[in-house]
């Protein structure tokens, strides 16, 4: 195999989701348990997963631990779904693990079906990892209590960050119902954390946690925390550390990284400087100063309102917005973002969902002056131009849409 092949090799699973009971520990057990001496660091959330595990895998990392993380989906790079102390692992590494999985495929069909995409993914991360790393953070796809990942056992700790609405017509239509899917995580005897939700929310993973007589611990995610130019500052151990990344949920996960690290070490970090220097892909990333010009993955109702309250802390004249949605988002989940906006730029992702342009407002009323691209690489060059120096350039709706861009103006 070589890199192309492995790759269209992982990129053969299934669209969408399959309920089929423990589907995800036969395939493991083909391959004879390769998870079986990971310790897993289990994260489940609407919003924050890929933050927090970035931040915590930094934090072990500096501290000498050695740490995979299993994220999804990816930006630009298939691999960056699979990453060893913050780096993709080696083209070497992945075309191994797919040539082992494609080893075993006639086996797995016998299990009933193909693995889906994500299910393809979690498989050759798994592979990867094994032997290692020390520990592996492994971050869920949808909900968690019937997730595929929640069937790879191992967990040392559990994570759940945020909790809203978002996949509704699979978790639930109630904040408690989506909080009931997340919970699902927590393991026998073995401890967790989360923020703070409302009490109803915490209700729901409290119980859960006496169900499997579990310690649960909670963090205030304003804790802590200073806000310096739209910068996250935290205070630990007299130290203040000032992210790299713009906003406030970015203190937020870090808070809930620093507590993770402690429950999972019995103390808090020595050294917090690594926090100040790390930059998550498409996460608040700035590509470009004069304009500013920021890609944010927000791509549900709860991540707007934290874009939108980000936005309220950077100093700019005008926002400059690039929205491209898929064709299941209702416009409505970016009305505090859309309001925002001076200019409006409406564009379409290569991809089998997207939401044409000229459809992404259907019957929403905005007081921007809109634009209607068919391509990102127009939408850009519409946004450069219109753009000074003081104003703000603004790219989000899908993960999909600011990998795209990012490696558009990286490219140029």
């Amino acid at each position: 195999m070589n890199y192309k092949e492995a790759l269209n090799f992982a990129e053969s699973g299934l669209y969408g989701h399959f309920e089929q009971e423990e589907y995800m520990k036969k395939i493991l057990i083909l391959f004879e348990n390769p998870q079986k001496n990971l310790k897993i660091i289990h994260i489940a959330g609407t919003n924050g997963k890929g933050t927090t595990g970035f931040y915590l895998s930094h934090l072990l990392e500096s501290h000498g631990y050695k740490t995979g993380h299993f994220s999804s989906p990816h930006i630009s790079d298939y691999r960056e779904r699979i990453k060893i102390n913050n780096k993709r692992i080696e083209k070497d590494a992945f075309i191994k693990a797919c040539e082992e999985v494609k080893s075993k495929e006639e086996d797995i069909s016998k299990c009933g079906r193909w693995p889906t995409y994500f299910e393809m993914s979690l498989l050759i991360a798994i592979i990867a990892f094994r032997e290692n790393i020390d520990y592996l953070i492994l971050e869920t796809g949808i909900g968690g209590r019937e997730d595929a990942t929640n069937q790879v056992g191992n967990t040392v700790l559990s994570v759940i960050t945020t909790i809203g609405l978002d996949h509704t017509q699979m978790l639930g239509k109630s904040l408690e119902e989506i909080a009931f899917h997340k919970a699902g995580i927590i393991k026998e005897r073995t401890p967790a954390v989360s923020f703070v939700h409302n009490k109803n929310v915490d209700d729901v993973l409290k119980k859960e946690a006496d169900v499997k007589n579990s310690p649960l611990y909670f963090v205030d995610p304003h804790e802590n925390m200073e806000v310096e130019k739209g910068h996250a500052v935290l205070c630990y151990r007299d130290q203040k550390i000032r992210l790299k990344f713009l906003g406030l949920q970015q203190g937020y996960n870090a808070n809930l990284a620093i507590k993770a690290y402690e429950l999972l070490i019995g103390d808090l970090p020595r050294d917090f400087s690594i926090l100040e220097k790390a930059v998550f892909e498409g996460r608040m990333e700035i590509l470009n100063t004069a304009p500013l010009f920021i890609i944010d993955g927000a791509h549900n109702e709860e991540g707007i309102t934290l874009l939108s309250e980000n936005l309220k802390q950077i100093p700019y004249d005008k926002l400059i917005l690039i929205l491209g949605t898929m064709s299941d988002k209702e416009i409505n989940n970016f009305s505090d973002i859309v309001d925002l906006s001076s200019v409006l730029i409406l564009t379409k992702l290569e991809y089998e969902r997207a939401q044409k342009p000229e459809k992404i407002l259907k019957d929403y009323h905005a007081d921007s002056e809109i634009y209607y691209e068919d391509s990102l690489e127009k939408a850009v060059d519409t946004a450069l131009g219109k753009g000074g120096k003081n104003d703000l350039i603004l790219c989000t709706g899908s993960l999909y849409l600011i990998g795209a861009v990012r490696d558009y103006i990286k490219k140029d």
